[in-house]
């Protein structure tokens, strides 16, 4: 509404002083007595002069004729191309002006002014305009501040790329370039074709020469470009969906790179340019920052120079600095298994043993399965062997893999080892692949299934048989049920460690580790009085602490029987039979 109330009220302003400007045009005609351009400025004022609610009549072109064609003689440009330059420097340089505004401007219709776009797009391929166009907005023409600068000297423009920059320079042009994008001010073709004009003009600086060995998109280099603008400039470290949302003319080609940087298709990822950005060991959603390798490579001849931690925070990786250290307690024949098993998954033990089997022509990969009741201590067990080892851990969603639709759900195991292989040449250490409570996928396959949900499960199977046999890291599964796993399965694991319920004494150890107000004696009556699980006696002492803090005293040894007792009411019993 506001904006066509202001469109009619220009046009009554148009309508007062129409009569006023076809006098003053008949009056230059019959007089023909207009003064003889000096200067090319000269030769605009008087077009801007009479043009101006002209409705680009033959009288308007029979008056300004003499000094369009002193526009065009000194610029090397045409009469018609004259007309529109000299509008465009009323309006002003990096301004927009459209077809629309131009209409307005000449009081006529916009198909008039539509047969005069061809001159627009004219000066366009002669440097002298560019166009800007924002989505489905109308197409708008912004003049160049150098040609503005030259009509002001009195000079013709010639175009020439910026050349002979030092680095620092080369930097200032391109983030002109850059806001002008951010403006509006240029459309992303043309603001990618000026880019492209000013590093060549400049290939023998660092970032140019090194920016042409990257094999990446239009919409992907112009990120890359977006975020070292960023960090030279502005000393901004990590770059946002904000940041270059508006680089682009299309929302469709900005959610097609935000989705590949998101699933690290992105050849930004892939080539190691970008990283998710990371306060300490949180990765921040959306967020990147420039690799050690562009700011070495690429980006050092300007200053920039490493950042003092490389390690990439991947989302889907739990880092081994994350891990909050426990003391755990075993059955001893646990416990010499796991003590085993962290000794050789050390970075040195671990790499010997891979080079010494892949040299005898054995599988590298090695996979392991915990199993037991639950509250056994199997989840926490990986954390901490991760934790001691040094190693991430790409923990699985289970939930996440199942799909309803026919054939995704095989695309995602596909994809959670393709992403495994990745990490495991991009980690300075192999991480570990945890399947947690993997029940669901690795059970027995159904034989001669006919139902199209049972085929799916055995395509999803074969599958996860197929990439452990091929597996070169490191596996780790748990589950609470092993009655029901698939022989094919239980082959592949070269270590399976059975999780019993905890000893007497190791109970009595987790006792007094989880409240060592108990006292060796306490801590034993209970270890004697309740078989529980360490995930039950955790449980309590859980509870424990939120007594003593509720209350302000410690707990008595009577009230923690009393959560002992009411641990045991969450344990399933024997149901009745109902009838006779």
């Amino acid at each position: 509404m506001r904006n066509s109330f202001a469109s009619r009220e220009r046009a009554a302003i148009n309508a007062q002083k129409k009569p006023q400007q076809v006098a003053k045009l008949e009056g230059a005609l019959s007089e023909s007595n207009l003064p003889t351009p000096k200067t090319i400025l000269d030769a605009v004022e008087t077009v801007v002069e009479y043009a101006v609610n002209s409705e680009l009549s033959e009288t308007f072109f029979e008056v300004a004729g003499t000094h369009l064609d002193y526009i065009a003689a000194r610029l090397g440009i045409t009469p018609d191309e004259a007309l529109m330059l000299s509008v465009a420097v009323n309006v002003g340089a990096n301004c927009r002006l459209t077809l629309r505004e131009l209409a307005e401007f000449f009081d006529c219709s916009r198909v008039k002014v539509l047969k005069y776009a061809k001159h627009l797009d004219s000066l366009v391929e002669r440097k002298y305009m560019r166009i800007a166009q924002q989505g489905d907005a109308d197409l708008a023409y912004v003049l160049k501040y150098q040609v503005e600068e030259a009509i002001k000297k009195d000079e013709p423009y010639h175009f020439t790329p910026i050349s002979n920059l030092n680095d620092e320079q080369l930097f200032e042009e391109i983030h002109k370039l850059i806001k002008c994008r951010r403006y509006h001010l240029l459309d992303f073709n043309n603001f990618m074709d000026e880019v492209e004009q000013l590093l060549d003009a400049n290939s023998k600086l660092q970032f140019p020469r090194e920016l042409k060995t990257l094999s990446l998109r239009q919409s992907e280099k112009a990120l890359l470009i977006c975020a070292c603008d960023m960090l030279v400039n502005k000393g901004d470290e990590i770059i946002s969906n904000d940041d270059y949302e508006n680089l682009f003319d299309s929302r469709s080609m900005f959610i097609r790179l935000r989705k590949s940087l998101s699933n690290e298709t992105s050849a930004l990822i892939k080539q190691g340019l970008l990283k998710w950005a990371s306060d300490e060991h949180l990765v921040i959603d959306d967020m990147f920052m420039l690799t050690n390798k562009v700011r070495t490579e690429m980006l050092s001849s300007v200053g920039i120079t490493e950042l003092k931690t490389e390690t990439v925070k991947n989302r889907d990786l739990v880092y081994p600095a994350t891990i909050t250290a426990k003391e755990l307690f075993f059955n001893p024949s646990e416990e010499h298994q796991i003590s085993r098993l962290v000794s050789l998954l050390q970075p040195d033990a671990f790499n010997n043993i891979c080079s010494r089997l892949d040299k005898q022509g054995m599988r590298k990969g090695f996979a392991c399965l915990f199993y037991g009741m639950p509250g056994t201590g199997k989840t926490e067990t990986v954390l901490q062997l991760a934790r001691k080892t040094g190693r991430a851990l790409m923990q699985v969603n289970i939930s996440e893999i199942r799909d309803k639709w026919v054939g995704e759900t095989e695309k995602n195991i596909k994809g959670i080892f393709e992403r495994y292989r990745s990490l495991l040449k991009s980690e300075p250490i192999a991480p570990i692949l945890f399947f947690n409570e993997a029940d669901a996928i690795f059970t027995k396959r159904s034989q001669n299934s006919e139902r199209s949900v049972d085929k799916m499960e055995n395509a999803m199977q074969n599958i996860i048989l197929q990439e452990i046999e091929s597996l070169e890291g490191i596996l780790i599964a748990t589950t609470n049920l092993t009655s029901n796993l698939d022989k094919a399965f239980e082959r592949r694991f070269i270590y399976k460690i059975e999780f019993n319920a905890p000893s007497l004494e190791a109970k009595q150890s987790i006792w007094l580790s989880m409240i060592p107000s108990l006292g060796e004696s306490n801590a034993s009556t209970l270890a004697s009085a309740y078989n529980f699980s360490g995930g039950q006696i955790e449980n309590i002492a859980r509870k424990h602490t939120i007594e003593h803090i509720l209350s302000g005293e410690e707990p008595t040894m009577a009230a923690i029987r009393k959560l002992c007792d009411d641990e045991c009411l969450c344990e399933v019993k024997p149901r009745r039979a109902v009838g006779f």
